[in-house]
């Protein structure tokens, strides 16, 4: 007989909800026909519903940042890229580079401090305007601008798209909950009451609760285990 341990409490948000999801499972897949087991069921059923609501918006605020970054290292390449052929002995490149300069310099690196709002409507218009007839023939004459012109326009996409599932994700969730609170409620939900539980019934009853309790304690066993991991390892790198 497996002996259950308690969830380590330096488990991470997103290794909790795994875990809260696979403990789950068990107690909806379980044979035991327990009114204490099913009380817990109900009560993991609703924290993991709002718990998976907290991720799912960490997740989509963590994608929409890398976006923003993307989008403002691409900016940031177009200004130096002509920074550099402001300099170039050619006379053709360096002409080019003078009328490319009088569009970027209306914006300038200021653009990527800009709120999300107003960056995206400055950098749709300064696709725009690096597109238009009498600016573009200079875009092309130097080399890469106009690569970077078009991943820029790739890169506001994504970031439109970003942001459009963030709002999302916002939306549902409502007033917002911290996952973090919400890990540590169904930690203790698992640690003071499931497991407590199972620890006396399985010396009561083993043919009963066996299977279940051993079932709950791989779970728990395997994301304790990375914890410990982890805490090996940042021990290693301080040393």
């Amino acid at each position: 007989m497996t002996e259950i341990n308690k969830i380590s409490k330096n488990t991470r948000v997103g290794e909790a909800n795994n875990l809260g999801g696979n403990l789950n499972t068990e107690l909806h897949n379980t044979s035991v026909n327990d009114p204490n087991i099913t009380t817990v069921k109900e009560s993991l059923d609703s924290i993991m519903q709002r718990f998976n609501e907290a991720v799912n918006k960490i997740k989509a605020e963590s994608v929409l940042d890398e976006a923003d970054v993307k989008r403002d290292t691409t900016t940031r390449s177009l200004l130096y890229l002509n920074q550099g052929f402001l300099l170039h002995p050619d006379n053709t490149i360096n002409k080019a580079a003078q009328a490319v300069d009088g569009v970027l310099g209306r914006y300038g690196f200021e653009i990527t401090s800009l709120n999300y709002s107003s960056q995206s409507a400055s950098t749709l218009s300064l696709i725009r305007d690096l597109r238009a007839p009498e600016i573009l023939p200079s875009v092309e004459l130097l080399p890469g601008m106009l690569a970077i012109v078009d991943q820029l326009e790739v890169d506001q996409k994504n970031f439109k798209e970003a942001e459009m599932k963030w709002n999302e994700a916002t939306a549902e969730e409502g007033e917002s909950e911290s996952a973090t609170e919400i890990k540590r409620e169904m930690i203790e939900l698992i640690n003071n009451k499931l497991v407590v539980y199972l620890r006396a019934m399985v010396q009561f009853d083993p043919a009963t609760y066996t299977e279940l309790t051993n079932n709950i304690a791989t779970h728990i066993d395997r994301a304790n285990e990375v914890v410990k991991r982890r805490q090996t390892l940042n021990e290693e790198v301080e040393n």
